[in-house]
């Protein structure tokens, strides 16, 4: 489970356990959507500072930051099958 908020950090818990597994900082404003890749090895996170980040949830990675939105981003998720 990710958890984020308006303090602009994020968490990945266990469930199982109530367990914090990673923080991860990164975001500069509010955190206002959140999506895990369909096998549950990304995250990607999206908010109030017009970015979308592309976390490794094992690692607590930072993989990729998309930037360019002209406003807050409320809502991201990933496709369920493969492009290409």
């Amino acid at each position: 489970m990710a958890v984020g908020g308006s303090n602009a950090k994020l968490g990945v818990w266990a469930v199982a356990s109530g367990r914090l597994v990673q923080s991860l900082t990164g975001h500069t404003g509010e955190i206002l959507a959140l999506s895990f890749s369909p096998n549950g090895q990304l995250l990607a996170s999206a908010g109030a500072d017009q970015s979308v980040k592309l976390w490794r949830v094992e690692s607590g990675i930072e993989l990729a930051t998309l930037t360019g939105a002209a406003s807050a981003i409320a809502g991201v998720t990933f496709s369920a099958t493969a492009v290409g």
